[in-house]
């Protein structure tokens, strides 16, 4: 089996003419799929804005079709062609933890469904963002189902043969996921996964009673 090609971020970041973000940001919008660090966990993922990138994230991390991916940018601003309602609860909740460890699962516009984001700002995201104007598609670098490890070289020879390449940040300090909490039509607040950020600290900044 191949081995996935590895790419250390530190290297990656220290070139002056930004040639390496370039050819990284081009093979991500040739339709790349990829394992990146973020603030929390290593992630899997390509361009949202490539066709067939999702369909080929799920198959390789073995994931029910169905089952939605989050979208993440650097910034707000690339979510905006988006038809993304933000209550004021969610809008409490960005100003509070964004960019951070937070993904809001927001309603859209004219559709009976909603879509994950979240806004990061990891030296690796903030570089090869300069290069991309769509959000990357995101997921935890593990298969569906089986636990999640922090030692890249084991998520390499998981991927291997499978990803096109690895931003490889060493192991990256322990954490939890982001925090994923889906926000109502009428602002209601509902934590669907309890990660980085405490759900306490959630509804407080939400204003909402803690549940």
């Amino acid at each position: 089996m191949t081995p996935t090609e590895r790419i250390t971020l530190a290297g990656l970041l220290k070139e002056q003419c930004q040639t390496g973000l370039r050819t990284i940001a081009d093979r991500i919008k040739n339709g790349a799929i990829f394992v990146y660090p973020t603030e929390t966990i290593y992630g899997l993922g390509g361009s949202s804005a490539v066709f067939g990138v999702k369909k080929r994230i799920s198959e390789i991390k073995q994931r029910a079709a169905g089952n939605e991916l989050i979208l993440i940018a650097p910034d707000r601003s690339f979510f905006s062609t988006i038809p993304l309602i933000m209550p004021l609860s969610a809008e409490a909740l960005a100003a509070a933890f964004w960019p951070g460890r937070l993904t809001l699962v927001l309603p859209l516009r004219e559709a009976a469904t909603s879509l994950a984001i979240r806004v990061t700002q990891h030296p690796f995201i903030e570089a090869i963002f300069r290069y991309l104007d769509a959000p990357l598609f995101s997921t935890s670098a593990n298969l569906s189902g089986k636990a999640y490890v922090n030692d890249p070289a084991i998520i390499s020879g998981l991927f291997a043969g499978k990803v096109d390449f690895m931003i490889d940040a060493g192991p990256l300090p322990e954490s939890l996921p982001s925090t994923v909490v889906k926000v109502g039509l009428n602002g209601t607040v509902q934590v669907l996964r309890e990660g980085a950020i405490e759900a306490r600290r959630i509804f407080e900044a939400a204003g909402q009673a803690v549940k």
